[in-house]
């Protein structure tokens, strides 16, 4: 109670299955810390099987997108997966590189919105030559 960037969660993960689609942060970091189950721990180009007592630091940028399966056919994935922003009013990237989408949101400013990365445009797309506003010396 009374935190104001750093947060935590619980996460029950059915057998077979993943909690996210892979992804990375731009300015996130991440920790999980594994309750109980089998997991596949994806991380970058590296997958590592991880469980009960289990510590992954996940960092910031694209070479640290992850994802964490279950690895089990019957028993779930249980883990602690905490979390902080650099500040209260940071603005956040995610990449999830095999759906080729980004995400953009911050908590302080507005609700989450998501692009894929095919929807690139030039800087100016929509701009129009607008006059310079009222009262700016030419």
């Amino acid at each position: 109670a009374g935190g104001k960037r750093l947060g935590c969660s619980h996460t029950t993960v059915p057998p077979g299955k993943t909690a996210w689609p892979r992804h990375w942060h731009s300015s996130q970091e991440e920790a999980i810390y594994v309750l109980s189950g089998k997991g596949l721990m994806v991380l970058g180009d590296q997958a590592t099987e991880i469980g009960p007592g289990s510590y992954v630091a996940l960092l910031p940028g694209p070479q640290h997108a992850h994802q964490l399966w279950n690895l089990s056919d019957s028993d779930n994935l249980e883990y602690l997966c905490m979390s902080a922003s650099p500040t209260e009013k940071s603005v956040e990237i995610c990449g999830y590189p095999d759906s080729k989408k980004i995400l953009a949101y911050s908590e302080a400013y507005g609700p989450r919105k998501f692009f894929r990365e095919e929807d690139d445009v030039p800087y100016y797309t929509r701009e129009g030559a607008a006059p310079p506003p009222a009262g700016v010396p030419l």
